[in-house]
């Protein structure tokens, strides 16, 4: 499957993500304007794959959807990017929309299994277009990160809004906490980990 520009897979991420509360928060401050909430939403999900280029790994398939994920490593080389991307956010969200996405994000922080994110491969992001939905896309998109993370020993973890993806990341090894309520969005989400393959 050739793969897509980034301005064509992060519209099929702001389609197939809008409706999720955390994405709905951090674009508030755009009120009903959804012209100017979706064309943020684009921008966002082009600055999280070229973080995800320079630090992580992008699995793409064709325009129909994608996988951001950050790895363990330097941490100084990942805070540099985090800084640099957090930059970005600032000015592309506004001044209510990034007071929310840095709430959610440190309650989220806050409440991860303790060592987790030192040391494990961390799913940011995951979108199917809703027209490529039912065909095991999400798995293919899941199943080279995964297999490299086993080859290293590595856990792998992710944090979901969606209680219909449950099962399908359960069918991949990973298992949820119990809902934990994020209070800017005043939603349950489920931590998600994946425990490292022992050789």
């Amino acid at each position: 499957m050739p793969d897509a520009s980034a301005t064509d897979i992060a519209a099929t991420l702001a389609s197939a993500l809008g409706d999720d509360p955390f994405y709905w928060s951090i674009t508030e401050g755009f009120g009903d304007d959804e012209a100017a909430r979706t064309d943020c939403l684009d921008r966002y999900f082009r600055l999280s794959l070229a973080e995800g280029h320079e630090v992580g790994r992008v699995v793409i398939a064709g325009d129909d959807g994608a996988a951001i994920w950050v790895p363990p490593g330097d941490e100084a080389v990942l805070a540099a990017a985090r800084a640099r991307k957090h930059a970005a956010f600032a000015d592309l969200l506004g001044a209510q929309g990034f007071s929310n996405y840095r709430r959610i994000i440190d309650f989220m922080d806050a409440n991860l299994v303790a060592g987790i994110a030192e040391s494990a491969w961390y799913l940011s992001i995951l979108g199917v277009a809703t027209s490529a939905r039912g065909r095991g896309l999400g798995g293919r998109l899941l199943a080279p990160t995964l297999a490299e993370a086993d080859t290293q020993g590595a856990a792998c973890y992710l944090e979901t809004f969606n209680p219909l993806s449950l099962p399908f990341y359960g069918r991949h090894g990973f298992r949820p906490s119990e809902p934990i309520v994020e209070p800017v969005t005043g939603a349950p989400y489920w931590a998600m980990v994946r425990a490292e393959k022992s050789s």
